[in-house]
C-alpha cells in the first residue's frame, strides 16, 4: 500500500520531534535507513532544544 502511493505520485513522510535537555545523539543504522528507502519514506527531524542553557 505504501509503495502503491509513492509510485503513483504520492508521498509519505515521518516528521520525528526530539526534545532534549542537553547534547545528545542517536544512531539510525543501516538496516532501519535501508527499510525507509525501500518503501520511500522521507524522514524530517526537529529537535528541540531550550530557549535558554540548563545550569546545573
Amino acid at each position: 500500500m505504501l509503495r502503491k502511493l509513492t509510485t503513483t505520485g504520492g508521498t509519505i513522510i515521518l516528521y520525528i520531534g526530539w526534545f532534549c535537555d542537553e547534547h545528545t545523539g542517536m544512531t539510525l543504522d543501516t538496516q532501519i535507513l535501508s527499510g525507509i528507502a525501500n518503501l520511500r519514506i522521507s524522514v524530517e527531524l526537529f529537535v528541540y532544544v531550550p530557549d535558554t542553557p540548563r545550569l546545573g
